[in-house]
């Protein structure tokens, strides 16, 4: 069993020497749990011993956040490979801040901005830090892994590092600086940092793709809105009272009918002109 494994960048991405080296370990770690009565919660602690370049600027947020983009800035960075193109990102910056996201398929992220527990010292021209990454993060059968560091210059060029670089017959084809080549990495056995028969813990948060919730995170405590219930008040009805109309009833007036008395019309005889004749 061993207490450490080391590792030490000393060339770019492209397989060129570098004259500052990014030195780290990894070792066998544990955290208490949540509650006095939670078991451990095993992982991996990284322990990190590298030159500070100084010339980034601070990364925005408060320093032990999540802090996205953090690539944009001086970083190291450390990728843990599963079968299947499972992997974990985890990125460390010298003033405090880190990054750390689950993906499957290369640079298909399927969770990021976890919590962790870290801290980070400068002094002088470098820094140290130390991290614990719980196995729950880890991509189950974890077997390969690869390193980075990234920072700008002096005369503002920014710079690619790597543990296992792109070989130079390969450099024309990549083009560019691509961290997420997969091909690349190296065989990783932490089996060696614990006692003989150890088992890497079955991480639930990968059993599946879906976004699992973060562990212990502590980002702004929202207050729950005390939703006060509205009390319904009974509408009474009143009674709406039925005046009955009081009918008069119409008295019939009989009506006199007034005989006509009928004048006898008195025939004149007609007298007749005799006509004479002419």
């Amino acid at each position: 069993m061993e207490p450490y494994l080391n590792f030490s960048i000393s060339t770019t991405w492209n397989s060129t020497p570098i004259a500052q080296r990014l030195n780290f370990s990894l070792e066998a770690g544990e955290r208490p749990g949540s509650t006095p009565t939670d078991p451990p919660i095993p992982g991996l602690t990284v322990n990190m011993d590298l030159p500070f370049f100084g010339v980034d600027p601070t990364p925005p947020g408060p320093a032990g956040q999540p802090t996205d983009q953090l690539w944009d800035y001086e970083v190291f960075e450390i990728f843990f490979l599963g079968p299947e193109d499972r992997y974990l990102e985890v990125e460390f910056g010298p003033y405090g801040h880190h990054l750390v996201l689950r993906l499957k398929g290369s640079r298909q992220v399927v969770e990021t901005l976890l919590p962790l527990q870290y801290t980070a010292r400068r002094a002088g021209s470098r820094w140290t830090g130390q991290a614990f990454i719980p196995w729950d993060y880890i991509p189950p059968n974890l077997g390969w892994m690869n390193a980075y560091g990234i920072h700008n210059t002096s005369d503002s060029e920014r710079r690619y590092l790597a543990l296992y670089p792109i070989p130079r017959d390969d450099i024309a084809a990549a083009g560019q600086p691509d961290f997420h080549k997969l091909g690349y990495f190296k065989p990783l056995n932490v089996s060696v940092l614990y006692p003989a028969g150890w088992k890497q813990p079955l991480p639930q948060r990968w059993a599946s793709n879906r976004v699992a919730a973060p562990l212990q995170e502590t980002p702004v405590q929202e207050t729950p809105v005390q939703e006060t219930p509205v009390q319904e008040i009974p509408v009474q009805e009143t009674p709406v009272q039925e005046t009955p109309v009081q009918e008069t009833p119409v008295q019939e007036i009989p009506v006199q009918e007034t005989p006509v008395q009928e004048t006898p019309v008195k025939e004149t005889p007609s007298q007749e002109t005799p006509v004479e004749e002419t």
